[in-house]
């Protein structure tokens, strides 16, 4: 039985029927503390939150009523093919990412830019084919690109990226253990205009690309 065709928005939503007319305990079972629990354990993996929803709670409640035997039940209705995690893919969100790791090295804040952004989706959009990790070739804007399966977030790539941070060697400024330029190019002072995007491939994987206006990781200067 596809339950999730009764639903027609492309949501994720949990529902749960304690099946037993005697429960009367509410203490950590109520929908938000099901909720909260699934989406604490999602959030340590960068899943999507997980939302209740009265409909289905509804239609757990009336299949409940139809067994024969109290019994806990558990129904998650997948998502869509056309559901997009917006969670940790937002422009804010690609924004405190790079300042957090900016900040640590006392360089100060990047910002949004519409400009820069748009750029990045219409290349984005070129990629989704192929969904190969090919830089853009543009001169105007430095790059990162990241790609991922699963749900593959914003903050995730640029979490990626700043995780090269032990690869790069201030002193002699240089990568010295493995790749470092994603890092360079994310904490670079002279960066100061920040445009990201994020698309679906055809094979199902997340693309994700960040450009920075002005460029940086120019040969022979430091990012600060």
């Amino acid at each position: 039985m596809e339950i999730h065709k009764k639903f027609p928005d492309p949501i994720l939503l949990l529902f749960v029927v304690l099946a037993t007319s005697q429960y009367s305990c509410q203490a950590q079972n109520s929908p938000q503390d099901c909720v909260d629990a699934h989406n604490t354990t999602r959030a340590e993996v960068q899943v999507c939150p997980i939302t209740w929803d009265e409909n289905a709670a509804a239609f757990a409640q009336t299949l409940q009523k139809k067994l024969p035997h109290p019994i806990l039940l558990l129904f998650v209705v997948p998502e869509t093919s056309q559901y997009s995690c917006q969670a940790q893919s937002s422009s804010q969100d690609y924004v405190d990412a790079h300042n957090a790791a900016r900040a640590q090295v006392g360089v100060g804040p990047i910002a949004w830019n519409e400009t820069v952004a748009a750029f990045a989706q219409s290349y984005v959009n070129s990629r989704l084919g192929d969904c190969n990790l090919v830089h853009s070739g543009n001169k105007q804007y430095g790059e990162n690109l990241a790609k991922g399966s699963g749900d593959f977030t914003g903050q995730a790539a640029v979490n990626l990226w700043v995780a090269e941070k032990s690869n790069y060697d201030y002193n002699s400024n240089s990568c010295v253990g493995g790749e470092c330029l994603h890092y360079t190019q994310v904490v670079w002072n002279n960066s100061v205009r920040l445009g990201c995007a994020r698309a679906q491939c055809n094979n199902g994987w997340w693309f994700i690309s960040c450009n920075y206006d002005p460029p940086g990781n120019h040969f022979g200067k430091s990012p600060y």
